[in-house]
């Protein structure tokens, strides 16, 4: 188990990470998207590519009306499209257009240097908390 100088610091680079990459997508999306949550969206099609509006929501934790406005909105920027559903009919499937997806590719660059630092962060306390739980090697 780790110490908790170990928890604690991991604690705090979880936090400063995540509040550095939050305020990086906004600042760089903000010329295309209104919000964290369309960013999210966008991020999500982008890795796991078309799906569901229901999908999507579940995935980020929102209701469905929640991301029935998200979608409204990035749709209204022409970021994403909804079309029907080629293996339901009665569906609707969520793809990036090619304006979505440079947009949630410019927001990816930006965002590289703060993920590396965060990985290199944990490496380095995993690196303390095994010389700690192994203070003889």
């Amino acid at each position: 188990m780790p110490s908790r100088d170990v928890t604690t610091e991991a604690l705090l680079l979880i936090t400063q990470s995540g509040t550095e990459v939050t305020d990086l997508m906004l600042s760089e999306g903000s010329n295309a998207v209104v919000g964290n949550a369309q960013l999210w969206v966008l991020i999500s099609l982008r890795k796991a590519g078309p799906a569901r509006p229901v999908h999507l929501a579940d995935s980020l934790a929102m209701s469905t009306g929640g991301m029935t406005k998200v979608l409204d909105q990035l749709e209204g920027k022409e970021l994403v499209r909804r079309l029907i559903d080629p293996e339901d009919g009665r569906g609707r499937i969520v793809v990036l257009t090619e304006k979505g997806l440079n947009q949630v590719d410019n927001v990816l660059v930006v965002l590289a240097p703060a993920i590396e630092r965060l990985i290199d962060g944990f490496e380095a306390l995993s690196a303390k908390a095994s010389e700690i739980g192994n203070p003889g090697e």
